[in-house]
């Protein structure tokens, strides 16, 4: 999963995107480096008896360091945090895990090139 989470009353995608970044990997980039958006998914989730719908946007940028500070993380990412992992193109394509969005591993490439979307790209939700 990359960095995310909720866009706070106020903000733009790419300020909560920016925000989120800097909480949980330590990462400091201004909403305007972030961009638009190049993939856009949606769908239902569980957890306990709620039902969530969501709609992501997800950006494309490129760290300066593959060094992370995870001070800022809540009590909550913390605990959540399984691992933490870079992943190669070949891997993402190789690996049985789900990986968000979806259609990453096919889009990595275009994505490592420069080449983004002029439009986000739509992503199927999980089934």
């Amino acid at each position: 999963m990359p960095p995310g989470g909720a866009v706070d009353p106020g903000e733009s995608p790419a300020q909560a995107a920016a925000r989120e970044l800097r909480e949980e990997t330590g990462h400091t980039l201004t909403p305007f480096r972030m961009g638009d958006p190049v993939v856009v998914d949606s769908g239902q989730w569980w957890l306990g008896e709620t039902t969530f719908i969501t709609t992501n946007q997800y950006f494309c940028v490129r760290a300066d360091t593959v060094r992370l500070d995870l001070s800022a993380q809540s009590d909550q990412e913390r605990r959540d945090l399984l691992e933490i992992r870079w992943w190669s193109a070949t891997e993402l394509h190789a690996t049985s895990d789900l990986v968000f969005p979806v259609i990453l591993p096919d889009l990595l490439p275009r994505l490592l090139s420069g080449d983004l979307p002029r439009r986000p790209r739509r992503s199927p939700w999980p089934a």
